[in-house]
């Protein structure tokens, strides 16, 4: 979805700078909202523009005209590109985040709530849409928060093969930790398949790798 937007941002700050204590809750839910139009629409223009063009050809003025705002409204939410490209792809991997940590309450087994959520990260990193994306894994991470995000995954997946564990589901001769690490490093290789069905194949794999040993 695209949103045009024809307030701009210097009379929506100056409409901000009036409100007073008192002033209705619709009226700054409005402001808010607008604002969060404004970026969401910034963010979609510019990783369009990256898949079309390659993130190193981006401008200020291209992502702006594409997103339907002036160029200095665009300065008061962005100051480059390359700011823009992070929190597109920041807010991605919250969302992915998020959605995995719904999917892990989805069974009560251990070893079906691991399943599920290898697959859906599997379908994850299938679907991803890095523009160019060859010289871009540095620019994404630099600040770090990628990484967390990770940390967050591996812990997720840890503390589900501990209860896979303890319920006899999966082998125990090596550390829980260890195990979530091959997991995400076996999935890796989906990431270069066009076909939904790689997914199930090599999460079947992967849980095979983890079954209880004899």
């Amino acid at each position: 979805m695209r949103y045009r937007v024809s307030v701009s941002t210097q009379k929506v700050t100056h409409l901000t700078s009036r409100i007073v204590p008192g002033m209705p809750r619709l009226w700054t839910a409005t402001v808010e909202a607008h604002r969060d139009a404004v970026r969401q629409a910034v963010l979609d223009a510019a990783w369009d523009l990256a898949r079309e063009h390659g993130p190193l050809s981006l401008t200020m003025s291209q992502i702006a005209r594409k997103a339907g705002i002036g160029r200095a409204t665009l300065y008061k939410y962005f100051p480059d590109f390359v700011s823009i490209l992070r929190a597109y792809h920041r807010d991605r991997v919250a969302e992915h985040l998020k959605h995995l940590h719904h999917v892990n309450q989805m069974a009560s087994s251990p070893r079906e709530r691991l399943r599920i959520v290898l697959v859906h990260y599997a379908e994850v990193l299938r679907r991803r849409e890095h523009p160019s994306y060859e010289g871009l894994s540095t620019l994404l991470h630099a600040d770090g928060e990628v990484e967390t995000a990770h940390r967050q995954l591996t812990a997720m997946l840890v503390a589900i093969i501990e209860d896979a564990v303890a319920a006899g589901q999966v082998r125990s001769d090596l550390e829980p930790a260890l195990l979530a690490d091959f997991c995400l490093s076996a999935l890796g290789a989906v990431s270069h398949s066009s076909e939904s069905q790689t997914c199930d194949s090599v999460v079947s794999l992967v849980l095979d790798s983890l079954k209880q040993q004899p």
